[in-house]
């Protein structure tokens, strides 16, 4: 990369590159984080499982144990 780029030295190289790749690693966490909570603000209380129906909320679950209310 350094030679492809003509930089004269790869501290040149790393310092450019380290600081643009933190920022965007930055923008990406922002922008993923804003994804999900515009999701759980469409969708309260609900939660989702990947390899399966909605958890059960904390409600559900203790009626379903006999604890609680």
């Amino acid at each position: 990369m350094q030679a492809q780029l003509g930089h004269s030295s790869i501290v040149l190289t790393a310092d450019t590159y380290t600081s643009v790749l933190t920022d965007l690693l930055t923008y990406a966490a922002e922008a993923t984080a804003r994804l999900v909570l515009t999701a759980a603000a469409r969708n309260p209380g609900r939660r989702y499982r990947i390899d399966g129906p909605a958890a059960k909320s904390a409600g559900e679950a203790e009626a379903s144990t006999g604890r609680g209310r």
